[in-house]
């Protein structure tokens, strides 16, 4: 695709909105996300509307749109984009399979949209609808439909049909390509932590396993899914309370979140601005200031303890850098009020961390260091209530006054 963007051929703005949608499509699948990113907006600067295919070109680069915003957790701007693609859908005069098949696209991106903001009823509202389109039109991925009602039931508390489109859905993948296909890690992995909450823990690791399998297989070692997936055994690991096993994970995830990490060292962290999704390492981050803790409060030497509370310490510290980076990245009010929620336990973990270095040490430093951190903590948050209530201001006022 690059060649033919590089090469000698005089291509109509049409084709090369094309090639720059496609090559958004294989960034994205790869991981690449910021790069996916800019080949959609160079996309969508080029296409015409005034094409026979503008309009339809338009709206898969809005879909691409919204599913980029969607993995980045930027769900409002995601849910933006989803609603421009059905506003420009509906526009559509004649519709055919391509326009029925991007409904269906659009219906289960928007679905899992609504499903991360919280609107869980209008998210299976939205995901029946899809199965229905799938299911009647013999669509691609509706075993991806199964698996996210399967998500909806679980969190609506319908456990019964939750696993049953959990079951569904690894039927339907490995039916309609075969064992390995790729969807089916996610699937896998979200089956094996539904299974872990039920207190079905050897069940719910070998699904884990599973997962962690297939994303190396098709996405690599170093990869975001690959390593949210080993945050996710570390987890697991963790409440067996197995800390040297959860341990190993995360630096495996620290290494697969970003591809210039090579410490060997388990206490080591990886740089914050080689992060290939900032998300994932802000989890990995939060898990391993756990696990530190949790290998400090187990031992009984006291300088073992007070290596593993230093280490945590900071990883803690390093993973409030990581959530500000993010704050500041994210463009709409509702995203920056739903990161800020994890900020308040970032803050009172530090705050804990250092009260029990001062309860073991003795020396004052730790204790003035709390206090301090727990006054930072207060502004910071004051000043975010500040400001998300301007954001919320000047997002309720029409946009010719705002940007005025």
């Amino acid at each position: 695709l690059k060649r033919i963007l590089e090469g000698e051929y005089d291509l109509p703005a049409y084709n090369q909105a094309l090639v720059h949608n496609a090559l958004g499509i294989v960034y994205y699948e790869t991981g690449r996300l910021e790069e996916a990113h800019r080949q959609y907006q160079v996309a969508e600067d080029l296409v015409l509307d005034t094409h026979p295919g503008g309009l339809q070109l338009r709206i898969s680069i809005q879909i691409n749109q919204g599913l980029f915003h969607t993995n980045l957790g930027d769900y409002t701007n995601a849910l933006h984009y989803n609603n421009e693609a059905h506003r420009l859908l509906n526009s559509v005069p004649d519709w055919d399979d391509v326009s029925l098949n991007k409904l269906s696209a659009l219906l289960l991106n928007k679905g899992i949209t609504l499903y991360h903001l919280g609107r869980y009823e209008e998210a299976l509202e939205i995901l029946k609808e899809c199965e229905q389109i799938k299911e009647s039109h013999n669509h691609p991925y509706l075993g991806s439909i199964y698996f996210n009602l399967a998500r909806s039931y679980q969190v609506l508390g319908d456990s019964e049909l939750s696993r049953q489109y959990y079951l569904k859905g690894i039927v339907r993948w490995i039916s309609e390509y075969d064992a390995d296909y790729y969807e089916l890690a996610n699937i896998y992995l979200h089956f094996g932590q539904f299974l872990t909450a039920r207190g079905k823990d050897e069940q719910g690791k070998d699904y884990l396993q599973k997962a962690l399998q297939n994303y190396k297989q098709n996405y690599g070692s170093v990869h975001p899914l690959t390593a949210a997936c080993y945050e996710n055994l570390a987890r697991h690991s963790l409440d067996q309370e197995e800390f040297d096993e959860a341990l190993d994970y995360l630096q495996l995830a620290s290494h697969s979140i970003s591809r210039d990490f090579e410490g060997k060292d388990p206490l080591s962290n990886p740089d914050i601005k080689n992060s290939s999704h900032d998300l994932t390492l802000l989890k990995i981050l939060a898990t391993k200031v756990k696990v530190l803790e949790g290998i400090s409060n187990s031992s009984t030497a006291e300088d073992k303890k007070i290596e593993f509370l230093e280490a945590a310490l900071a990883t803690n510290l390093l993973s409030i850098d990581v959530l500000h980076k993010i704050q500041s990245s994210f463009s709409s009010s509702e995203s920056r009020i739903y990161l800020a929620s994890g900020q308040k336990d970032l803050f009172a973990t530090g705050i804990r961390l250092k009260l029990e270095m001062f309860r073991i040490t003795g020396r004052e430093i730790y204790k003035e260091e709390a206090f301090l951190m727990a006054v930072k903590g207060k502004s910071s948050e004051l000043i975010f209530e500040m400001n998300s209530k301007e954001w919320l201001y000047l997002e309720s006022r029409s946009d010719t006054e705002a940007l005025t």
